[in-house]
């Protein structure tokens, strides 16, 4: 059974080759995140595209924790043909996190301001966009996403690390990616 699912994947990925791209989200870059993807063909108006979000700011930044790790896949549909012109996809994701809310939002609240939070969250929910080709290998992918997400996490002081909320939970409609990708076509 593995032998034949090995094939299968070996095969899809041939079938692939020269239609895939590896994108980064340039804007992101100067924000301290790393946002890789890869964007394959499946059909002549589908491709599936899988995105990792990683944020790095440590601890010791006196502004306290802001680390994301975010996976989400997603399949796009192309209203005149793969890779060129506009597009919807739908998305699911998973992404666990340590994050402190941003102080500007806190300026009267001291307390709100030093709480960082650590759990895990799941989003479901869409995203348009658009592709333009630059050059034969290269692309610019401009898009803008959301949906629902549902987070499970536990709040603690900054930076003491005391605990001040056990588990708690949430749910919202939230904005969760978007940008301007770079991308390279891979292969011929």
């Amino acid at each position: 059974m593995r032998r034949i699912l090995l094939l299968l994947i070996i095969m899809a990925s041939a079938s692939a080759y020269g239609q895939t791209y590896i994108k980064l989200n340039a804007p992101l870059v100067f924000a301290k995140a790393f946002n890789p993807s890869i964007e394959t063909r499946i059909s002549n108006k589908w491709t599936f595209e899988f995105d990792m979000l990683m944020t790095f700011r440590n601890e010791t930044n006196d502004k306290g924790p802001f680390r994301i790790l975010m996976l989400q896949p997603e399949g796009r549909y192309y209203f005149k043909e793969v890779n060129k012109g506009f597009f919807v996809g739908i998305n699911t994701g998973y992404a666990m996190f340590r994050i402190t809310k941003p102080h500007w939002l806190f300026k009267e609240d001291y307390d709100a301001s030093h709480i960082y939070q650590m759990g895990w969250s799941v989003q479901a929910g869409f995203t348009i966009g658009y592709e333009m080709k630059i050059k034969d290998r290269w692309l610019i992918d401009v898009f803008f996403g959301g949906g629902r997400q549902w987070s499970i996490y536990e709040a603690f002081y900054y930076p003491d690390g005391g605990r001040y909320v056990g588990y708690n939970g949430s749910a919202e409609y939230l904005p969760y990616k978007g940008g301007i990708n770079i991308g390279y076509r891979l292969g011929k």
